[in-house]
C-alpha cells in the first residue's frame, strides 16, 4: 500500500516516448522506430555506457506492450487513468482494475445526426447524407407561425 501511496507517475517511463512515436501510431511505424533505436541503444554498440542494457531491456519492453493489442489497450487506460501504480502492477491486476475504474475509459458519444438509409444517388461518389427529422408537433407550429 505504501508503494502506491508513494508512487510518482512521473517518474516510469512513456513507451511512446521510449520509442519516439505516438499513440496513432500503426504496429508497422512503431516496429521500424524500434530497429531504429534498438541499433543505437544495443549494448553491444555501446560497451561504455553502463546503462545501455538497462536502456535496451526498456527498449523491449516498450515493443512488447504496444505490439500487442490487448496489452496496448490496457497500457493507455492506465495512461489515462492517472493511477499512481507502476504498470506492471496494474497489469497483473487489470482484471479486477477494469471492473472498478470503468470510468477512466474515454467513451464515443453518439452522433447528434442520424444517417439515412438511401445512399443520395443522384449525389457525386454515393455520398452518405444526414437527414434533420422535422418536429410536427401543433405547439411547435404555433411558435414558429408568431401565433404563440
Amino acid at each position: 500500500m505504501d508503494s502506491i501511496l508513494s508512487f510518482d507517475k512521473s517518474s516510469e517511463p512513456n513507451y511512446y516516448c521510449v520509442l519516439g512515436c505516438d499513440r496513432t501510431s500503426t504496429s508497422d511505424q512503431i516496429l521500424r522506430e524500434f530497429k531504429v533505436k534498438a541499433l543505437e541503444l544495443h549494448p553491444d554498440k555501446n560497451n561504455e555506457d553502463p546503462k545501455a542494457e538497462c536502456k535496451f531491456k526498456l527498449l523491449m519492453t516498450a515493443k512488447e506492450v504496444l505490439l500487442d493489442e490487448k496489452r496496448r489497450k490496457l497500457y493507455d487506460s492506465w495512461l489515462d487513468g492517472g493511477i499512481a501504480m507502476p504498470f506492471e502492477k496494474w497489469e497483473s491486476m487489470s482484471k479486477n482494475v477494469h471492473v472498478s475504474l470503468h470510468w477512466a475509459n474515454r467513451k464515443q458519444t453518439n452522433p447528434m445526426l442520424e444517417q439515412s438509409n438511401d445512399c443520395g444517388e443522384g449525389k457525386s461518389g454515393g455520398e452518405k447524407q444526414f437527414v434533420w427529422e422535422r418536429d410536427t408537433s401543433l405547439t411547435l407550429n404555433d411558435f414558429r407561425n408568431y401565433r404563440i
